[in-house]
């Protein structure tokens, strides 16, 4: 299937938190987006902010929830099945070239 997307998506692996919650987990990311995996489903069309520190830099990255959905089953410390909920995020504001640079560091 051809690939649809405007921006190339970097694969990633960082951890970041959101501003006022828990911790979330980034699959990958462009210029406009990113893919982020977290314990609980995130509300579509509701705003919100991700910190991460890459290589002790720290972004801020505001966006907004555009889908959701569960991917997988995890155990968790107890041994009881819990969701992993995967969301996209599209971000107010494109990537800065600085921000961009910072990230791909990570390849």
């Amino acid at each position: 299937m051809p690939e649809k997307r405007e921006h190339k998506r970097i694969t990633l692996d960082i951890l970041g938190d959101i501003v006022f919650s828990s911790p979330i987990r980034i699959i990958n990311i462009s210029a406009k987006g990113a893919l982020v995996e977290h314990s609980k489903r995130l509300d579509i069309n509701k705003k919100m902010k991700i910190a991460v520190s890459v290589e002790g830099t720290p972004l801020i990255l505001k966006g907004i929830i555009v889908r959701s959905s569960i991917v997988r089953l995890e155990k968790n410390k107890r041994g009881e099945s819990q969701p992993v909920y995967q969301a996209g995020l599209e971000f107010d504001e494109e990537l800065t070239e600085q921000e961009k640079a910072i990230l791909s560091g990570q390849l």
